[in-house]
């Protein structure tokens, strides 16, 4: 039994383009291709990281670092609500139950500590570890 083949997951979108003519500048459209996601929203081409990947990387480098991240600290630095800020720190304490460090819960609606490292974490190369201290 042959199997159907998988359906065109891209979508073309109109992308403007203007040259010049013998009778002046002149518009011509092109069709461009976008991914789309499986929930019909097209995905941008880009080679930047998505803005809550950020956020988390930054948030791990300051526990790291200070071992305690602060929201006002992390409000003002990402210009995000409380309630972004404990998704944030949800989404961190599954990932530090991968990758070995544990996270307190929020202190006086202000801060978290870093409670927990494993071994391998707490013995980083000393060049990452003094990157990260620096």
């Amino acid at each position: 039994m042959r199997r159907k083949p998988e359906p065109d997951v891209t979508a073309q979108r109109p992308v403007a383009t203007t040259k010049a003519s013998g009778r002046g500048r002149v518009q011509t459209f092109r069709m461009a291709r976008a991914d789309i996601f499986s929930s019909g929203k097209m995905r941008k081409s880009s080679n930047e990281a998505p803005e809550s990947v950020v956020r988390k990387i930054g948030m791990i480098v300051e526990l790291l670092r200070h071992q305690r991240i602060a929201f006002s600290r992390y409000a003002a630095q990402y210009e995000r609500d409380y309630r972004s800020f404990q998704r944030d720190l949800q989404q961190l304490r599954k990932i530090g139950v991968h990758a070995g460090f544990q996270i307190s819960h929020i202190k006086d609606n202000e801060f978290v500590d870093l409670v927990a490292l494993d071994k391998k974490t707490r013995n980083l190369h000393p060049v990452a570890r003094n990157a990260l201290s620096g």
